[in-house]
């Protein structure tokens, strides 16, 4: 949220979000970018045509599946990857966002602002990307952390009403 905040401070069109454990290959930003031109908020996504997982351990590969049709199916978001965290946004569109509204952390957070997205009528694609597992440090995903992804989309339901 800081780094948001941050970014709207600048003169800029496009904010960009990856994780930083290059996870995320900064060479795919282009096509990232490139979408931005017709989309509102272009998600680098692992599950459309062409997009692909690698070295992930078969457990994390079922938990995101499972996730994001979970998530399709409480929030009806036209989506296959809600949960990736490569995004582009479009600097107004981001403005637009009720980003003091955003409780989650996490693959939850994730969740929360493409559903605000949508709410807001913000026009989301996906672009295909390679994901490849971390090569040092260790996943942050906990129990806590599914949990919290669990509730949310009903909490979001709950909010919208």
């Amino acid at each position: 949220m800081e780094g948001f905040a941050r970014a709207l401070e600048e003169p800029v069109d496009l904010i960009c979000q990856m994780d930083a454990d290059f996870s995320h290959d900064p060479s795919s930003l282009p096509a990232l970018v490139d979408a931005a031109r017709e989309l509102d908020v272009v998600i680098g996504s692992r599950y459309v045509t062409g997009g692909r997982v690698v070295n992930w351990p078969i457990h994390r590969i079922a938990l995101s599946a499972f996730a994001n049709r979970y998530i399709h199916a409480v929030l009806s978001l036209p989506l296959s990857d809600s949960t990736a965290g490569f995004r582009c946004w479009r600097r107004e569109a981001l403005a637009r966002m009720p980003l003091g509204r955003i409780e989650s952390n996490g693959y939850a957070f994730q969740i929360e602002m493409v559903w605000e997205a949508a709410r807001h009528g913000l026009r989301i694609g996906e672009v295909p990307i390679t994901f490849v597992e971390r090569r040092r440090g260790q996943s942050k995903m906990s129990w806590a952390i599914v949990f919290e992804a669990l509730a949310l989309p009903w909490r979001l339901r709950r909010r919208a009403r």
